[in-house]
């Protein structure tokens, strides 16, 4: 049997990118695995010579698109119906808000530290039916977020809209108490699952929530280009149409008459490329097969204790991730008040992370499974290097 430091060296080889840097950025995108990239190199060769119309392409295309909703169903313990292909979060986190049967005045709440591709389509059902928005400031997150956001429901309330895990702090956050709170009112929960999919388990049965939208290029290594969006069986029916096209309708006429699919497939806007679902279908086999997600989230859980003590014993470094955290840090450094300073000082370095500016201005990093201690330590002594520069 491979001792562990065999199968990151492994894992590595099959990982070129981490070969040329010190991958600390998998939040934003991570290192696509050798079998992905041949997986679609070898689909976009089929589809120069054979054409997209031959039987045997357009076959190979449904099968990629049934067998990756049937991955990413058992990644986060759903069922396939549940699970509609997207082209990233944002799409997934469009779907879920516009869907809503919205009315003036009707309420959403989110909080202080989510991504844009959660607050944008709230700023568009803001202007379009007069939605009030209503924010719940969680500071760093490490405090009752759940006690904080039932303070703001109301009998207007619709949705609750937030994040598994920010993407500003790190903060990962307790769905399943605040789900629990939603359904006591009757409040859709929609989750951005972008930095908890592929760094934590993630049961989405047992979380209770409504929506989670997913991208495949971050800690999942997949091209850019697919996501998903899991719709809970029973939800169905409540959540409206926002895109509608040959992919969603199971018949229709030219009189009006339109029936969507059974499942979650009704969400699914139109044919993803064909060689991306094929790169990310593989690097998920690859993950679950060759590597296995439970070493991967032991792994990641790891590496993380291990940068924030790293970080922590630093001499003007204050770290601002709460302790209940996932696979992202966060971190300040005296005397370096533009986080972008730091980012190219470390790049010149070949250490790859990145600057946030909101809430607080910092710099995150996030170690996943292919990374080492060394490269940890690496990071610490050039941090405290750039900090007396």
């Amino acid at each position: 049997m491979a001792t562990d430091a065999q199968k990151i060296e492994a894992i590595r080889q099959e990982l070129p990118a981490t070969q040329r840097w010190t991958f600390l950025n998998v939040g934003f995108f991570g290192p696509l695995p050798r079998v992905a990239h041949q997986a679609m190199q070898e689909l976009a060769q089929q589809e120069l010579e054979e054409g997209r119309l031959s039987p045997a392409f357009w076959k190979e295309h449904q099968r990629l698109e049934r067998e990756l909703r049937e991955e990413m169903a058992h990644l986060l313990n759903a069922q396939p119906e549940e699970m509609a292909l997207t082209h990233h979060t944002s799409e997934g986190m469009n779907i879920g808000t516009l869907g809503v049967d919205w009315h003036p005045g009707d309420e959403a709440i989110t909080t202080h530290m989510e991504h844009s591709a959660g607050l944008l389509p709230l700023y568009i059902v803001q202007r379009r039916f007069g939605v009030r928005i209503r924010f719940a400031d969680l500071d760093r997150g490490g405090g009752d977020a759940a006690g904080a956001i039932q303070q703001l429901i109301t009998p207007r309330t619709r949705l609750i809209s937030l994040s598994h895990v920010s993407f500003s702090t790190g903060a990962l956050l307790p769905l399943q108490e605040i789900a629990a709170l939603a359904h006591q009112r009757g409040v859709f929960v929609l989750t951005d699952g972008a930095q908890a999919v592929g760094a934590i388990p993630v049961d989405v049965r047992q979380l209770g929530v409504d929506f989670y939208a997913l991208p495949g290029q971050k800690w999942l290594c997949g091209p850019a280009g697919v996501g998903a969006l899991y719709v809970r069986r029973d939800k169905l029916p409540e959540l409206e149409l926002t895109f509608a096209s040959y992919a969603s309708q199971e018949t229709y006429d030219h009189t009006g008459y339109f029936i969507p699919k059974p499942d979650a497939q009704r969400f699914e806007v139109a044919d993803l490329y064909a060689p991306t679902l094929a790169g990310q279908l593989v690097a998920l086999r690859w993950l679950r097969e060759e590597v296995s997600w439970d070493w991967i989230f032991a792994r990641v859980a790891e590496l993380t204790g291990c940068a924030r003590q790293l970080l922590e014993g630093l001499k003007g470094v204050r770290v601002l991730t709460p302790p209940n955290m996932a696979g992202l840090l966060h971190f300040q450094v005296e005397g370096i008040g533009d986080p972008e300073v730091l980012v190219q000082g470390l790049l010149k370095r070949d250490i790859l992370i990145r600057s946030i500016s909101y809430p607080l201005p910092c710099v995150r990093i996030a170690p996943s499974f292919y990374n080492t201690e060394e490269e940890l330590e690496e990071l610490a002594c050039a941090v405290d290097e750039i900090r007396k520069e």
